[in-house]
C-alpha cells in the first residue's frame, strides 16, 4: 500500500510539473511574440535528442521508447466547412497516412498514422478544433515514436522529424524529445545519487525537484541548449524522472527536453 501511495504521488509530481510547464509555455511565447526580431523555430536540435541518447547509452540504460513531438496552434477554425478545407489540404500533402475523422458536438478532430515498416517508427498527426463559445482552440500535433535506433541513427530521426514538421507546421512550433527505459538491477546506488550523476553527464543545474525514497522528478537547465522555458523559480529545459517499485528493482528511467512527454 505504501509503494502504491508513492507512486501516486510520483504520478501527481510530474503531473503537475508538466501542468506548471505548460503555462510558463505560453508565457514563452508571449515573449517571442514581444521580440519581432526573433523568427526562430521552437524546435529541438540534433545535439539536444543525440545527448540524451549518448547519456542512456553511456549509463547502460535500456531504451524501451523514444519520442519527438510538434505542437502548434494555429487560427481558430469558425465553421465545419473551414476545419474540413484544412482536413482536404492535409490529407493531400501527407497522402501516406491512414486517417480517421472524428465530428462531435464541441469538438472536430482528425487523426492520421503512419506506421514505416523499414524503420519500425510510428508518425501520428492530429488536427483538433474545440469549438466552445467561451475559448474555440485550433491546434496540430505531430509525433513521431520509436523503440531503438537500429534502423537509423538518432541523427538521422531527428532530420527527418525536423523536415516533416517544416513540411506539416508550415511555420514556427513547439518541439520536444523523450526517452524512457530501465537501468539495470545492478545498481549499487540509490535514486538520488542516480538523478545527480544524471546532471552531472549533462552537465545541468537542478531547478527545482521532488524527492522521495522511490521516485525523483527533477527540473534542470543545461546551458548549452538554446531554447529555455522560464519558471517562477528559474529557466529549465531538461526533466528527469525517475522511480523504482520496490527495493532490488529495476529503475524506470525518463528524460526530456524540455519537458517529459512520455506517460510512465
Amino acid at each position: 500500500m505504501k509503494n502504491n501511495w508513492k507512486n501516486v504521488l510520483f504520478g501527481i509530481a510530474i503531473f503537475v510539473c508538466i501542468g506548471f510547464v505548460v503555462v510558463a509555455i505560453g508565457n514563452e511565447k508571449n515573449i517571442a511574440r514581444a521580440d519581432e526580431s526573433d523568427n526562430k523555430k521552437q524546435v529541438v536540435t540534433s545535439n539536444e535528442f543525440e545527448e540524451i541518447v549518448n547519456v542512456f547509452e553511456k549509463n547502460k540504460f535500456s531504451m524501451d521508447e523514444w519520442k519527438l513531438y510538434g505542437r502548434k496552434y494555429v487560427k481558430t477554425i469558425s465553421n465545419l466547412d473551414g476545419f474540413q478545407t484544412y482536413v482536404n489540404e492535409l490529407k493531400i500533402k501527407m497522402d501516406q497516412f491512414t486517417w480517421n475523422e472524428s465530428i462531435e458536438e464541441d469538438s472536430w478532430s482528425l487523426t492520421g498514422t503512419f506506421i514505416n515498416e523499414s524503420t519500425k517508427e510510428t508518425e501520428t498527426i492530429q488536427f483538433i478544433t474545440t469549438h466552445t463559445k467561451t475559448n474555440p482552440t485550433t491546434y496540430i500535433l505531430f509525433e513521431m515514436k520509436g523503440s531503438d535506433f537500429s534502423f537509423e541513427s538518432p541523427k538521422k530521426i531527428q532530420q527527418q522529424f525536423d523536415q516533416k514538421s517544416a513540411n506539416i507546421f508550415q511555420g514556427e512550433y513547439e518541439s520536444f524529445a523523450c526517452i524512457v527505459g530501465t537501468a539495470g538491477d545492478k545498481i549499487n546506488f540509490g535514486l538520488h545519487d542516480l538523478s545527480n550523476n544524471l546532471l552531472t553527464d549533462f552537465n545541468a543545474s537542478e531547478v527545482e525537484s521532488l524527492k522521495e525514497d522511490t521516485f525523483v522528478s527533477i527540473s534542470a537547465y543545461n546551458g548549452k541548449w538554446d531554447r529555455v522555458i522560464p519558471t517562477h523559480h528559474g529557466l529549465i529545459n531538461l526533466q528527469i524522472g525517475l522511480r523504482k517499485e520496490r527495493l532490488g528493482e529495476k529503475i524506470t528511467v525518463v528524460i526530456g527536453t524540455p519537458i517529459i512527454t512520455i506517460e510512465y
